[in-house]
């Protein structure tokens, strides 16, 4: 297993940051030091007296945060959300709520909002048939743009759908590139499949296994991955191919450790990847796991607290975006104070508890296109999107390609329990656990260079 090496947390960077900014102002040159001294002896020197002192303390007072993204985004834009209640979707049903954080945003983030965006929501139901139907009906009622916030197979229908009819289709949860090959009209805004599995290959390879079999869920995801795996140089000692039916993946397991394999790479769903960590502990040797992206969601870890003995320990390995509630930036915290206020004072009833930033920024990125076109018709916003690098809550995009996320910004993370006390994550006695970047090539901003370990990683 591997041991979780974030070291930095939020208090730590927040007094680093103060210290950083002390030391700015006192490594000034010498002359500057000079003039300074000469202002301080010209000066009245006596002590401010301790009432003068806190009076001065009461006047301090923190810049809020950017809360509101309204400015500049055409009133009436309506942007479309397609979720999956059911299916390979369901696993990021909770973390699609982001987008109604963003939608709280852009209408002002306050009680008295402004009717900007209007976010209209559908549900496929993992239903090829009804996710056409609900792409057909985004284009019908006019929307600048849809955020597909699902996974499975699909979507693919759906997205063709959407490039006919000239919607842009921003896709933040699953890594598909089929999807990108159905039009010009849908980005990938996470990771692909091909950067997981290239980011777990290399990943095995730095932690010295030698024989690393691959398990992968049967279908077309589970085969996919199977071939980007191959694709990224591993040559597994072992694969097997495995039913969801399966109560248990014992019998893999056991072939794994007969073929002396010392790492197991899985590639399946949350619900289904979690049988693996159960299975892995009745293997003869102990087996390093290591997931694909689709097991690095909070289906994960609600599975677990549905055992009698959660059996996935801390430091398990899987690959995602850099950016999250670890990241200790003006615009993450802004998140967090929106994601609170959204219901306090948004009126937002959705359950929010797993929302995420990567459908709050997919759905912003529309807004953004809709106000670098000054329109919020479909075809101007897809002009304007293509020549977007915005600056956003979490990991960078570029969408002069469709698949947004570089190579750099694809990270390793760890799954864990412990609660850093933040208030960021769920209460692990109910949710299980979370997932947390420990290691990314990722490019750290101007304003956080000089950091140990700025991502935690």
């Amino acid at each position: 297993m591997m041991t979780n090496r974030r070291t930095t947390t939020f208090s730590r960077v927040a007094i680093t940051s103060v210290a950083i900014l002390l030391l700015a102002g006192a490594c000034s040159n010498g002359k500057s030091s000079k003039k300074a001294a000469g202002a301080i002896k010209s000066t009245d020197t006596t002590a401010a007296s301790p009432a003068t002192a806190s009076a001065n303390v009461k006047d301090v007072h923190a810049a809020p945060l950017p809360l509101a993204l309204n400015d500049g985004v055409p009133p009436g834009t309506k942007i479309g959300l397609l979720v999956s209640g059911t299916g390979a979707g369901a696993d990021v049903f909770g973390p699609a709520t982001g987008a109604y954080i963003a939608a709280y945003r852009l209408n002002g983030a306050s009680g008295n909002q402004t009717n900007t965006v209007q976010l209209i929501v559908k549900d496929d139901n993992a239903d090829p048939t009804a996710a056409v139907a609900a792409m057909q009906d985004f284009a019908s009622q006019g929307v600048a743009g849809v955020v597909y916030a699902s996974m499975g197979d699909q979507m693919v229908p759906a997205v063709q759908t959407a490039a006919q009819a000239g919607l842009p289709v921003l896709v933040p949860y699953s890594g598909d590139v089929r999807l990108t090959q159905q039009g010009g009209t849908t980005y990938l805004t996470g990771p692909t499949d091909d950067q997981v599995a290239a980011k777990l290959v290399k990943q095995a390879a730095s932690r010295n296994l030698q024989k690393v079999a691959v398990l992968h869920e049967a279908g077309t995801y589970g085969d996919s991955g199977f071939a980007a795996l191959q694709k990224a140089g591993l040559v597994p000692v072992k694969d097997a191919a495995f039913q969801p039916t399966e109560a248990d993946l014992n019998a893999e397991m056991k072939q794994f450790t007969d073929a002396g394999a010392d790492g197991v790479i899985v590639w399946a769903d949350a619900t289904e990847a979690a049988k693996a960590t159960s299975s892995g502990t009745t293997a003869a040797t102990p087996l390093t796991l290591l997931f694909g992206s689709r097991a690095a969601t909070p289906a994960f870890g609600r599975v677990q607290t549905t055992l009698l003995a959660p059996t996935a320990q801390d430091g398990l390995l899987s690959a995602g975006t850099w950016a999250g509630p670890w990241t200790p930036t003006t615009n993450m915290d802004a998140y967090f104070a929106a994601k609170a206020k959204s219901v306090s004072d948004g009126g937002v009833i959705a359950d929010l508890t797993n929302a995420d930033v990567r459908s709050h920024d997919a759905v912003v990125a529309l807004a953004y296109a809709a106000k670098a076109a000054k329109s919020n018709k479909a075809s101007d916003v897809l002009n304007a999107l293509k020549t977007l690098k915005p600056a956003l809550t979490g990991t960078p995009l570029d969408f002069s390609q469709q698949t947004a996320v570089s190579d750099g910004n694809v990270a390793m993370l760890t799954y864990s329990t412990v609660d850093d006390g933040s208030g960021r994550y769920p209460d692990v006695t109910t949710a299980g656990g979370h997932w947390v970047a420990v290691d990314g090539s990722y490019t750290i901003p101007d304003s956080l260079k000089g950091l140990d370990n700025a991502y935690g990683g």
